[in-house]
């Protein structure tokens, strides 16, 4: 809330809106475009967002979806704990738990695997187009463009 009274006060964005992802305060189908980057894995149900996100789509719209590998992005950070290089890849607000030296990020609620967000999106989307972010060897983030099925 703190961010949006700032961007108000600096007239930077005239509208802005703090709400729920689980539920939309829009009417149906009134979106072209829908941009949903790294938001996922912090919500606790992935399913209604993307359940709202439908329901706000234009039926020929365009929706972006990003969410990061946790998977490798936690193996790599293992290797570097372990090879004592997390020093100079790993900021600290990303360093592993102080108590348990966890390296996972404290913040996601949920980690998405490739399959899994197939699966979460495969009732209402078409699979336009998949990126892996840098490329496909180190697939840090994965980038979906989207089309909502009829």
């Amino acid at each position: 809330m703190h961010l949006l009274n700032i961007s108000r006060k600096k007239g930077k964005i005239r509208n802005l809106l703090q709400g729920n992802a689980e539920k939309l305060p829009f009417k149906d189908g009134i979106f072209p475009y829908i941009l949903l980057t790294d938001v996922l894995e912090h919500v606790l149900h992935p399913s209604l967002v993307l359940e709202e996100i439908y329901r706000v789509s234009a039926k020929d719209g365009l929706f972006i979806l990003s969410v990061p590998n946790d998977k490798l992005i936690n193996r790599c950070k293992k290797i570097a704990q372990y090879l004592r290089l997390s020093k100079y890849f790993i900021t600290e607000y990303h360093r592993p738990c102080k108590k348990s030296g966890n390296v996972k990020m404290d913040w996601h609620i949920h980690e998405f695997t490739l399959k899994k967000m197939k699966d979460l999106l495969k009732k209402r989307w078409n699979i336009n187009n998949l990126r892996c972010i840098p490329n496909i060897l180190m697939p840090f983030q994965f980038l979906f463009f989207l089309s909502p099925k009829k």
